[in-house]
């Protein structure tokens, strides 16, 4: 049994701690019921959307049911009994409250199933989904779950151990898994919630832990697609915290909300629970209830359940959120469902507005400025530079960012107060950076490290000197980058002249860094950090053996992680997001890759036509040449130390893809000479386009996906019924059509 603490130092700590002016929130109602204790109830809480019956669990590890209590009078009402044996380990409600599904263990098999029953009193349990899968293998135990709707169609998110996964159905058919997304990069899944984020059902999955900053997966019900969230750390007064549960939260103070259970000891070692609240964009809200949060009993006595693996269970209806805690009382006893009522802040919000110059003081048009994390509009710049956000609530300290293609891009923290508008958040963006628009790709590039003529139909992109100074023809070194569907594709050229130098020698990826290698930094989309882009920034790294006669070559070495802007290690990422192979030719080498952006989830977003992202390529050649030449050259004249710092990096926008055009073969968006001249080309059987200084000629691995999208778009004669090849008509006729004399149909 838990003692009253009736902790001393929480008075002084309550009077010194700065509290952030928000949501107030009070307990109302607590609830219990004989036979109700702290080890087998409060795994699973549901309450349906009336605002009627409260659904607990009540689990023993050979048998157990789920008791429905009468919300105004905390009456027990006849149990929902599930077949036995079982150990029950989460409830949830339909969202028309006419079905409660029960994620349980069956004791004797050691399967776990999903059971639905009629969310009445006296009810029986049945089973809706064996937890196993088309072979009858286990899919684990469900630990939690959670459902929601969009239309006709429900989704119902199941967690284990490991596993995430979503099933749908649709029309009140069966269900059928649509999702699973394995959780090893994190600890063991604790909670999952449903919750709206402003417009679309999403799925909220706590995978746990001891740190300052909550570790929350979302998950889109609907493709189970996992969008990059960078979740704020708490303050550093909350030290010491172990996250329990994700709660739902709705609309609190405009912001769509959750709530992050965690709890700590007191002085006497006795188990607190504070409640935190988060938008569901991640950022820290400000407020919050429990120790430390609340400066009034009950809620400041809160004490998380023990031995669940769930330890905060949670519903919500409307404004009254019902948790399982324990809130003692001077009896010692404790009630293990706890409501509490949640209130809007009073306080009403005002206009910011501000100015964006660049370095000569001139107003920057078309900038964005964001507020950090904050679910609101993102303000755009007019003619003049100026911005203004309508509606924000106040606060001591709002980081606000912007930024703009082509500028370096710039942030502050600025004091929003209550009662008036706030004028003069003003920004200057310190100066330019590279920019460039990578074209849509003809066809998906063959990263084989072969380039020619016509494979990037793109401009160089230019490498600098970190000095500043010129980089001699010796060591010169470009890039080309498309995209499409598949990925960005990247090819980077570099001379060489002491390539038999190349040292190549680390695998270990803290030294290949120090090697001869070529290095991609990646930010999709391009954030400048104004709004957390520190969780959605990746480095891949591949060094380049040495090129020695009669000497076998070392397989390249490379490898892949998301990073903060520290260049510290955020993440591992799957070595299939991205492949990159090493070319040489006469005086250089070609590093080609291709990064499948879509692998990066739950990192990373899907390419968009007209996004905006930030690369720098970066060069590195060490001193083992022995030939006293530069070290370092980078698309963004950036220094080394700063090379993960993305403020900085090369902004490319992905171009739309081109009309298509009959006759195009090189992508331009109309029939022009070079087409022509590709016709030729392969009506003679010669290879595409012209060699470039240094070009291994003719290709020896021709790049067949290119040339057959060449050959059906040049294929254009006869015009009724093309023949399968291109010929000297096709030419041609491309030839008469550049010179407009004839139109190709």
């Amino acid at each position: 049994m838990r003692r009253l603490v009736v902790w001393a130092a929480l008075a002084v700590a309550l009077s010194c701690f700065p509290r952030a002016q928000g949501a107030t929130y009070a307990s109302d109602a607590a609830y219990n019921f004989t036979g109700q204790d702290y080890s087998s109830s409060g795994r699973g809480i549901a309450v349906d959307g009336a605002n009627t019956r409260l659904f607990v669990t009540y689990r023993k590890s050979a048998g157990g049911n789920v008791q429905v209590l009468d919300v105004a009078t905390g009456a027990p009402l006849a149990p929902i009994t599930v077949p036995a044996p079982t150990a029950i380990n989460d409830i949830a409600l339909s969202p028309d409250s006419s079905k409660l599904y029960i994620a349980r263990l069956n004791s004797t098999s050691g399967t776990g199933e999903i059971d639905v029953a009629d969310a009445a009193p006296g009810a029986a349990a049945t089973l809706a989904i064996p937890f196993l899968d088309a072979d009858s293998n286990s899919l684990g135990v469900p630990t939690s779950l959670a459902i929601t709707s969009n239309g006709t169609s429900q989704y119902l998110a199941v967690t284990t151990t490991r596993w995430f996964y979503i099933f749908r159905s649709d029309a009140g058919g069966a269900w059928v898994q649509q999702t699973a997304l394995d959780l090893t990069f994190s600890t063991a899944a604790r909670k999952v919630i449903a919750q709206d984020t402003g417009g679309a059902p999403a799925f909220f999955v706590l995978t746990a832990g001891a740190t300052t900053t909550p570790r929350v997966v979302q998950v889109s019900a609907l493709d189970g697609s996992v969008p990059v969230i960078t979740w704020d750390a708490l303050p550093t007064a909350y030290a010491g915290y172990t996250f329990d549960s994700v709660l739902p939260g709705g609309v609190v103070d405009g912001v769509p909300s959750v709530f992050i259970a965690a709890d700590s000891t007191d002085n006497d070692g006795n188990a607190t629970l504070s409640v935190f609240r988060y938008g569901t964009d991640g950022t820290y809200q400000g407020d919050g209830f429990g120790a430390l949060l609340s400066p009034s009993a009950p809620l400041s006595a809160l004490q998380p359940l023990d031995s669940t693996p769930t330890l905060v269970p949670s519903a919500l209806v409307g404004n009254k959120l019902y948790l399982g805690a324990i809130r003692p009382d001077q009896f010692l006893g404790a009630d293990a469902t706890v409501r509490v009522v949640i209130s809007n802040s009073t306080i009403s919000p005002v206009k910011v507005s501000g100015t964006v110059r660049d370095s000569k003081g001139v107003g920057v048009a078309g900038a964005t400025v964001v507020v950090f994390g904050k679910n609101t509009p993102v303000a755009t710049t007019a003619a003049d530079g100026t911005y203004s956000f309508p509606s924000l609530m106040p606060s001591p300290s709002l980081k606000f960012g912007a930024s703009k293609f082509g500028y370096v891009a710039a942030s502050g923290t600025f004091a929003v107060p209550a009662g008036s508008d706030r004028t003069g958040v003003d920004f200057v963006l310190p100066g330019a950076v590279p920019t460039f628009i990578a074209a849509h790709a003809f066809a998906p590039k063959v990263p084989d490290g072969i380039l020619y003529t016509g494979k990037y139909n793109t401009a160089e992109m230019p490498f600098y000197m970190i000095n500043g100074d010129p980089i001699e023809d010796t060591l010169k070194t470009v890039a080309y980058t498309e995209w499409d569907s598949q990925g960005l594709y990247i090819a980077v050229r570099g001379s060489e002249p002491s390539i038999d130098a190349n040292s190549a020698i680390y695998a270990n990826q803290n030294m290949l860094t120090q090697d001869d290698n070529v290095q991609i930094y990646l930010d999709p989309p391009h954030r400048h950090d104004v709004k957390g882009a520190q969780n959605n920034l990746f480095q891949f790294a591949v060094n380049i053996p040495p090129l020695i006669t009669g000497v076998t070559t070392r397989s390249p070495q490379k490898f892949q992680r998301r990073i903060f802007p520290t260049g510290s290690l955020a993440q591992s990422v799957s070595s299939d997001a991205w492949a990159a192979h090493v070319g040489y030719y006469n005086g250089g080498w070609v590093v080609e890759a291709r990064i499948n952006v879509s692998q990066l989830t739950p990192f990373g977003p899907l390419a968009v036509e007209g996004a905006e992202w930030g690369v720098l390529i970066a060069r590195h050649r060490p001193t083992a040449h022995l030939d006293s030449r530069p070290t370092d050259f980078c698309t963004s004249n950036v220094q080394p130390s700063g090379f993960s710092d993305p403020t900085t990096w090369t902004d490319i926008r992905l171009d739309a893809a081109k009309p298509d055009v009959p006759g195009d073969v090189n992508n331009s968006g109309a029939v022009d000479f070079v087409d022509a001249i590709y016709a030729l080309r392969m009506a003679g059987g010669l290879s595409l386009g012209a060699p470039a200084p240094g070009d291994v000629w003719p290709d020896p691995e021709p790049d067949v996906t290119l040339r057959n999208a060449v050959l059906a778009k040049g294929d254009v004669w006869p015009p009724a019924a093309p023949d399968g090849q291109i010929t000297i008509e096709d030419a041609l006729r491309l030839l008469r059509a550049a010179s407009g004399l004839d139109v190709i149909h």
